[in-house]
């Protein structure tokens, strides 16, 4: 998900490319276009934009219309940016990746492996803690302050449960193809390359023998192998761990082309015969947590530009 040129910037220079010319979905019709353009949803062209082209990639990949991007968001306002979109552009808010738990973000629950919603009796009295003694508490307190505070921050960003599980899929989507560097016994991603880099090795190697992390792959001691995601699943506590948490099983694409069998079982079975060739990352291994500032600073810069008689929604730009 890292890139240099942030996705949305990118994206961005594409939609001014296009600024004359109508925008065309592959997927949606034309009355289902010009519904973006309804005042209630209050889009400017650049977020119809947005909308249109990862509304497009997500169904050309899966080759079905099997996911909703508006999914489980009530509210006319944040129909059209939302987590699921912001996932697209990697613009999630960095507080709402490594703060608040999971629970709040989707209000939801955890019963054995099944992922429920929360009713609105359980979300005012917070009756879905894992821990009955934890009501009364520190710990019932402070979830319900959080609670309290995301949604009148972030009401109706999130959704629901099938957000939540459109989330999790869209992440392996996104992760089909990505490059893990093998360095002595270790699979890293580039964060954690870089992490390594600046902490262990840049500090102590001699300055006439330091190479940059390009000669390492240049040299071959680093090896960058391509993986995919094939699995997301939950942290052990959804009421108190953030999404940066989440699990994240992604498998050698070249291991996984050789196995003969279908995805199906693959996926059915891979705790049994994938031990040896799966890696878990979490989800914080593969967020630039800088990208939401860049996105915030480059979209003020520029939309004013394009977007003179839309003040209202640039006050509210940060808004979800």
């Amino acid at each position: 998900m890292i890139i240099t040129k942030t996705n949305l910037i990118k994206h961005y220079s594409d939609f001014l490319d296009l600024k004359n010319n109508k925008l065309v979905s592959q997927n949606l019709s034309d009355l289902e276009t010009q519904n973006l353009y309804d005042k209630k949803y209050n889009l400017t062209d650049f977020e119809i934009y947005k909308f249109i082209t990862a509304y497009d990639y997500i169904n050309d990949s899966l080759g079905c219309n099997k996911f909703t991007l508006t999914e489980g968001i009530s509210s006319d306002i944040n129909k059209y940016n939302n987590i699921l979109i912001d996932l697209f552009y990697n613009n999630i808010p960095s507080n709402v990746i490594v703060q608040y738990p999971i629970s709040i973000i989707f209000g939801i629950k955890q019963v054995g492996q099944d992922i429920e919603d929360l009713s609105k009796l359980e979300k005012i009295n917070n009756l879905f803690l894992s821990d009955p003694e934890a009501n009364d508490s520190y710990a019932l307190n402070y979830w319900t302050e959080e609670y309290n505070l995301y949604k009148s921050i972030y009401k109706n960003y999130t959704g629901n449960s099938y957000t939540y599980y459109i989330f999790k899929q869209l992440i392996k989507l996104f992760l089909t193809e990505v490059y893990l560097y093998k360095y002595n016994t270790h699979i890293l991603t580039y964060n954690e390359l870089l992490i390594y880099y600046n902490i262990y090795y840049y500090k102590h190697q001699d300055p006439s023998t330091k190479k940059s992390i390009s000669q390492w792959i240049n040299d071959n001691e680093i090896v960058k192998v391509k993986y995919s995601c094939i699995k997301v699943s939950e942290p052990n506590d959804i009421n108190g761990l953030p999404l940066s948490h989440l699990k994240l099983y992604l498998i050698d694409v070249n291991s996984f082309k050789s196995y003969n069998k279908s995805f199906d079982i693959l996926v059915g079975n891979f705790n049994e015969n994938w031990d040896k060739n799966l890696i878990e990352k979490s989800f914080s291994n593969f967020w630039d947590y800088d990208q939401e500032l860049k996105n915030k600073i480059f979209l003020k810069e520029n939309l004013f530009e394009v977007e003179e008689n839309k003040n209202i929604f640039l006050l509210n730009l940060y808004k979800p």
